[in-house]
C-alpha cells in the first residue's frame, strides 16, 4: 500500500459504484464484493485445500486395506490385473465425483495427486505402482466433468 492511502472498508445496506447501485455489499479499497463473495471466511474456504488433502489420505487408506504393501510389493503373492484395476478403479470414481461435487481446479487437482503420492509412499508402495496409482488419479479428476462417462 502506498504510503498515504488508507484501505476503507464499509460494510453497508447499500453500495453505489460506477458501475451500478448493489445492496447487501463490501466496499474495500475501491473493489465492490458482492453476494456470497463477501467474507473472509469465503475467502479463505476458497484457498483451503483440508478437504483435497484428506480425501487424499482416505483414498490411500482405502487402497491400502484392499491392497497392502506387503501384497504390492512381494512378487510372490500376485495379485489378477482385474483385481488391481478394480481397487483403482473404485477409488478413482470416489476422486472424480468428489471433484465434480467441489468443483476443483487445477491447484487442488494437483494437491489431491501430491498428497495422494506421499500417503501410498509412507505406507511403502513402490514407485512403480505410486506412479501408476497417481497417474490414473489425475487423469479421472481432470476428465471433462460434462462428458458421460
Amino acid at each position: 500500500m502506498q504510503p498515504g492511502l488508507q484501505a476503507s472498508v464499509s460494510r453497508g445496506s447499500n453500495c453505489y459504484t460506477s458501475n451500478g447501485f448493489y445492496p447487501g455489499c463490501v466496499w474495500v479499497a475501491g473493489c465492490v464484493f458482492v453476494g456470497h463473495f463477501s467474507g473472509r471466511t469465503t475467502i479463505l474456504e476458497f484457498f483451503s485445500t483440508r478437504k483435497v488433502a484428506e480425501l487424499a489420505k482416505r483414498l490411500a487408506q482405502d487402497v491400502a486395506k484392499r491392497y497392502p504393501p506387503a501384497i504390492a510389493n512381494n512378487p510372490a503373492q500376485m495379485v489378477s490385473q482385474q483385481r488391481l484395476s478394480d481397487i483403482l478403479e473404485e477409488v478413482f470414481t470416489r476422486a472424480a465425483n468428489f471433484s465434480r461435487e467441489n468443483k476443483l481446479g487445477w491447484y487442488k487437482k494437483a494437491k489431491l495427486g501430491n498428497d495422494f503420492r506421499w500417503e501410498l509412499k509412507e505406507m511403502g508402495y513402490d514407485e512403480k505402482f505410486i506412479d501408476v496409482a497417481t497417474e490414473g488419479l489425475i487423469l479421472c479428476v481432470s476428465r471433462n466433468p460434462s462428458l458421460k462417462t
